[in-house]
């Protein structure tokens, strides 16, 4: 089960661990005028359209966003929606083992996998990957095993406010 849940939580949050991994890195930003600095976004202050940026020398640096490229000034705010996105932490992800028995040597076990967008962004194409450990006890005889098993789940588009449920 402890498997499983930290499997689903990181594939689930691919998308925005993903998208974190990224925008923690440095990266070359270029201004209006043809100049690169290579720096990672710290802090945008949207009501000030002011952006601080971290320079690969521990340097940081405010200026206005606007004097950035359109492409550095669409990164910009793709940044700013994924930052809010994870300050608020407003997408949740839970999981529910239902156990059935099949007969007196097994049973099935399958997970509810609830998705919970309480967040103002619309997510496209959800798609969660998970993996299951599973320890078998040996039965009349038989040696234990263990193997895991993966599937995935698509929930597609996920919109603001939306909850949606599937079984593994």
């Amino acid at each position: 089960m402890r498997c499983l849940l930290r499997t689903i939580f990181a594939t689930a949050m691919l998308l925005m661990i993903t998208w974190s991994c990224i925008a923690d890195e440095y990266r070359a930003f270029t201004d209006q005028q043809g100049r690169e600095i290579k720096a990672k976004i710290l802090e945008v202050d949207e009501r000030y359209g002011k952006i601080t940026v971290g320079r690969e020398n521990g340097l940081k640096v405010t200026v206005p966003a606007n004097i950035f490229s359109a492409e550095d000034q669409e990164y910009i705010k793709e940044w700013l929606a994924a930052e809010e996105f994870f300050m608020n932490a407003r997408f949740r992800i839970s999981v529910d083992q239902d156990k059935n028995k099949k007969d007196d040597d097994s049973s099935e076990v399958t997970y509810a996998i609830k998705l919970d967008n309480r967040t103002n962004l619309s997510i496209p194409a959800v798609k969660v990957e998970y993996c299951t450990c599973i320890k078998v006890s040996g039965f009349h005889g038989r040696n234990d095993e263990e193997r895991m098993e993966t599937g995935s789940l698509d929930f597609g588009d996920l919109e603001q406010g939306s909850k949606k449920e599937k079984a593994t």
